[in-house]
């Protein structure tokens, strides 16, 4: 990983040491003095993520939004460490399912959540999209939302 291409916050190097930040989830530089956050996610407890369409059936859900990691990170493990977080704030809340929405064309998520054990739930069709104003490349109807869900033991 660049550092210099990992925009992010520094973090404080004893949170790191003492397990309060997974170490996937922070770039050391070689001398160990520059530590930064390369990913976050914001997970909801709410029967439904507002300004979402597509609802999940669970009474106690835990939704995933802002899911990020940054570019020069990628595929390190940083969305797992996100993911494995996330599910352990869910159980301890007690949620049944952890839903997340993404594009419809958005393929490298949908791949990933897959193989995390995800399910489509449902998906907004063309014309659902196309009345809520979902336009992706000047093409009205295009930016699709799916709903993918994962059930808690």
């Amino acid at each position: 990983v660049d550092a210099d291409a990992v925009d992010a916050d520094a973090v404080d190097a004893d949170a790191v040491d003492e397990g309060a930040v997974d170490e996937r989830l922070v770039y050391a530089d070689a001398s160990g003095s520059r530590r930064m956050v390369v990913g976050s996610l914001d997970v909801h407890f709410a029967r439904a993520l507002a300004g979402e369409f597509l609802i999940g059936d669970s009474e106690h859900a835990a939704y995933l939004a802002n899911v990020c990691t940054a570019e020069a990170a990628r595929r390190r493990g940083v969305g797992l460490a996100l993911l494995d977080r996330a599910k352990a704030l869910a159980s301890a809340r007690e949620a049944d399912q952890i839903l997340v929405h993404t594009m419809a064309v958005n393929e490298i998520a949908r791949a990933f959540y897959e193989k995390h054990g995800f399910v489509v739930e449902k998906e907004e069709t063309s014309n659902v999209a196309h009345y809520r104003g979902r336009c992706l490349d000047g093409i009205e109807g295009a930016g699709r939302t799916v709903l993918l869900g994962l059930r808690l033991a």
